[in-house]
């Protein structure tokens, strides 16, 4: 008789299994798989499972008094003397052999190795490899997951498919995956013939009889921030959109280093906060301080992008300017379209152009610098020692922006910056850098534009520079070798409770744990009791 039939008539109600239950176990600990041969389930096995193992180790001790048991040891006989074995013969040993136990402790150890199996939350159960988990991995998802970590232990890794494609399925992204997971349903749908399990706290649906969608069933609150915009004009000032679904009614609104109080909207809506700024630098953060179950859009960033521009570098130039041109179209990579920018020692030069003059004479008086953009981010009190003695002979042209004294430094005009200075002065100084790069997007008609993207819009090039670690596609700073910064945020997350299935759902239980326990638990007690009543001492009965 082969143990799958040994097994079938020891517990006939598995032969009644619904053909698309699927065993759902903490731990699925396989223990000697009993292949169950069936003409309509050939891929169905029997298999023990222990939902708490350690239990197991109560095993041990159970092994030791077993072997105790096992072990020959010699009779003892009680005598009133000893005086008639007195001999000069040699004496001899009794040797230790095995013995079989007496028959009270056999039932007794029975009755205890039950108990020990129905501790540790043993089960024999039928596995149907015809099922496959679909795990998504959006941040909504995993956050209802990890307020409850029960379905967690359910699944089976070996037979997950993770939204979008991961080693590890629980890694949430902050990527939207809802169409991704659509895809991957049918994909599925269509190659073969498995029931999908689908894990989402989405709205995602599907009508088809192999697709049961399960949803964890833990309500998520959460509050975020779901747009961010800065503007230069008149001053600096930043937009802060936020949108709430908690009971909180006050948070911190952080900007870089400015800090406020405000009052959050009434749950399922939103405000507009507004923050001055002094002067944003090439990148802005803008923090939410609440806690709520997802963090994820709580953070924003907003990173300074300059225009694209194709720089023509005129002959005769400096060395510093050529390298800081070679550099700065590295940089910024131009598009097809980019409008052209000439760097030249020509004023006759069409724009739009960045005219740079030969220094060869001294300045004197006070320093006088407006409020434009071809000079903000420049400390120009301190490079003044630099400028002083290398001012140009020739009269610069355009409206003045920089004077010393009287004498201009830097004038704009249209679609022209004229520097009237020797750059060779600045030679490795951040300060040449910061100049030519805000004369070359002024002359284009564009101050820059802060703006973000998106999680999932940067290809795998970009780097993240600073952010949320341990998610993929997280808020924060990326760095592309060749495009420089973006900033990736995150729109806040607006949840929506379905309908929820949980996972632990009985309906997917199998039906064998229902009975298997209790029946350890009763045979066990029944064994027990068996042995301790043939234990017990009995006097013998005279007529």
């Amino acid at each position: 008789m082969g143990r799958p039939r040994l097994l079938r008539i020891l517990y006939p109600r598995i032969q009644n299994h619904r053909e698309d239950s699927v065993l759902l176990n903490p731990f699925d600990v396989r223990v000697s798989p009993y292949r169950k041969t069936s003409d309509s389930d050939p891929d169905a096995s029997v298999r023990m499972v222990f939902t708490h193992p350690l239990f197991l180790l109560l095993l041990i001790p159970w092994i030791v008094v077993v072997i105790w048991f096992l072990m020959g040891r010699g009779e003892r006989v009680y005598v009133s003397t000893t005086r008639f074995w007195k001999t000069d013969a040699p004496h001899t040993a009794a040797t230790a052999s095995w013995r079989p136990p007496p028959g009270w402790a056999v039932l007794v150890l029975s009755g205890l190795l039950c108990w020990i199996f129905y501790s540790s939350g043993f089960t024999l159960g039928r596995s149907v490899s015809g099922v496959r988990w679909v795990m998504d991995r959006y941040v909504w998802t995993q956050a209802a997951l990890s307020n409850d970590p029960e379905p967690i232990r359910a699944i089976d890794r070996t037979k997950t498919v993770s939204v979008p494609d991961a080693s590890d399925p629980f890694r949430p992204t902050a990527s939207p995956t809802l169409e991704q997971l659509k895809q991957t349903v049918q994909r599925l749908l269509h190659e073969s013939d498995e029931t999908l399990l689908v894990v989402t706290a989405q709205p995602f649906q599907i009508d088809h009889p192999r697709v049961q969608i399960l949803r964890p069933d833990h309500a998520i609150k959460n509050a975020g921030i779901q747009h961010v915009a800065l503007t230069l004009v008149p001053h600096p000032q930043i937009m802060v959109r936020v949108w709430n679904q908690t009971e909180q009614t006050q948070s911190v609104l952080r900007v870089d280093q400015a800090r406020q109080i405000i009052e959050l909207p009434e749950p399922g809506k939103t405000r507009d906060y507004f923050v001055d700024l002094a002067q944003p630098g090439p990148v802005v953060q803008v923090i939410l301080e609440l806690k709520d179950d997802l963090p994820v859009d709580n953070q924003a960033w907003l990173v300074l992008r300059s225009p694209r521009v194709r720089l023509e570098i005129g002959p005769g130039l400096a060395e510093p300017v050529t390298r800081f041109a070679i550099a700065y179209q590295q940089e910024h990579v131009p598009p097809p379209d980019a409008d052209r920018v000439t760097i030249s020692n020509d004023p006759n030069q069409f724009p739009p152009v960045v005219v740079l003059r030969s220094g060869g004479r001294s300045g004197s008086g006070p320093l006088s610098v407006t409020d434009h953009p071809v000079v903000r981010w420049i400390d120009w009190e301190r490079i003044r020692p630099l400028i002083d003695k290398s001012l140009s002979e020739d009269e610069l042209s355009g409206d003045p922006v920089v004077l010393i004294g009287d004498r201009p430094v830097v004038t704009t005009g249209p679609g022209r910056v004229e520097i009237g200075f020797d750059l060779n002065r600045l030679s490795n100084r951040p300060e040449l850098v910061v100049l030519l790069a805000n004369a070359i997007e002024w002359v284009v008609g564009e101050q820059g534009v802060y703006e973000w993207v998106g999680p999932g819009e940067l290809g795998p090039e970009w780097q993240m520079e600073q952010g949320m670690q341990g998610i993929d596609q997280a808020p924060g700073v990326y760095v592309h070798p060749t495009l420089g910064r973006q900033a990736v945020s995150v729109p806040a997350i607006q949840v929506t409770q379905g309908p929820a299935r949980p996972i632990r759902d009985q309906e997917l239980s199998d039906r064998t744990e229902k009975w298997v326990g209790p029946g350890l638990l009763l045979t066990g007690s029944i064994l027990i009791l068996i042995g301790l009543f043939c234990l017990t001492p009995k006097g013998r009965r005279v007529r």
